[in-house]
């Protein structure tokens, strides 16, 4: 039936993500990143931009910083205080979330639309 729920996405991004990038952050950390994206995604801004083009890889950028500073705050670390190589190897995998996520936001109406809902329901229990 298809991805339904953010649970079912982590999944699926677990599957599609390279085996070396996955595995160097661990399961639980990509599960952050997805949560991470997931709240900071900016459906507006790409929904009036073209697929594929210059402005989609400006947001995806934007989107890498927002999710950098999410993921910092809710692990309770000063974005600019965490090691080096750390952050290059997660930003690499969160990267490459965001990519699928994008991917995946594009394929079709109805994954845009499953997004928004959760988008809303987050927004409910934190409002």
């Amino acid at each position: 039936m298809g991805i339904q729920t953010p649970g079912d996405l982590k999944a699926f991004l677990w599957k599609r993500l390279p085996m070396l990038r996955k595995h160097a952050v661990g399961k639980d950390q990509v599960s952050d990143l997805v949560d991470a994206v997931l709240v900071e995604f900016p459906e507006r801004s790409l929904g009036i931009v073209k697929q594929g083009g210059h402005d989609q890889g400006l947001i995806e950028e934007q989107l890498l910083q927002s999710v950098k500073r999410h993921y910092c705050l809710a692990r309770g670390e000063d974005e600019h205080n965490v090691g080096m190589i750390w952050t290059l190897i997660v930003l690499n995998v969160a990267s490459a979330i965001i990519a699928e996520i994008v991917k995946w936001w594009w394929a079709n109406a109805d994954n845009r639309d499953q997004m928004a809902r959760w988008k809303n329901l987050g927004r409910k229990r934190n409002g």
